[in-house]
C-alpha cells in the first residue's frame, strides 16, 4: 500500500467516525467529540491514539448480523430471527462503529 493509499484509508475511517458521532445532523460537532476524546485518551495512554482505535476496530468487528423478520399469521405477529453474513468490510466497519457508539453511551 503507497502512503497515498493510506492517507485516503485514515481520511475514509475519519469521516466515518464522525458520521457514527454526528448529533443533530451538525458535523461539526462530531468533529469536536472526536477531537476532544483523542486528546483526552492521548494524554491518558502513551500510545497512538489512531493504532488503538483501528485496533478496536479490527478486533470488534461482527461477521455475522441478525435480522428480525415480522410474520403476520391473521390477529397474531411472531418475530422471526435470521443470522446473515456480513460480505462488505466497510458494512463491518459501521456496524461495529455503531456498537461502540452504542457501548460509550
Amino acid at each position: 500500500m503507497t502512503t497515498k493509499e493510506k492517507r485516503n484509508n485514515k481520511i475514509i475511517l475519519k469521516n466515518q467516525i464522525v458520521n457514527i458521532i454526528m448529533t443533530s445532523g451538525n458535523k461539526r460537532t462530531g468533529e469536536k467529540i472526536l477531537l476532544k476524546f483523542a486528546k483526552s485518551f492521548q494524554k491518558s495512554t502513551k500510545k497512538n491514539f489512531q493504532n488503538l482505535v483501528q485496533l478496536a476496530i479490527i478486533n470488534s468487528t461482527p461477521v455475522f448480523k441478525l435480522n428480525e423478520q415480522t410474520m403476520k399469521k391473521g390477529k397474531r405477529k411472531s418475530k422471526k430471527i435470521i443470522p446473515s453474513f456480513i460480505v462488505k468490510d466497510s458494512l463491518r466497519i459501521m456496524t461495529t462503529l455503531k456498537f461502540l457508539k452504542e457501548v460509550a453511551q
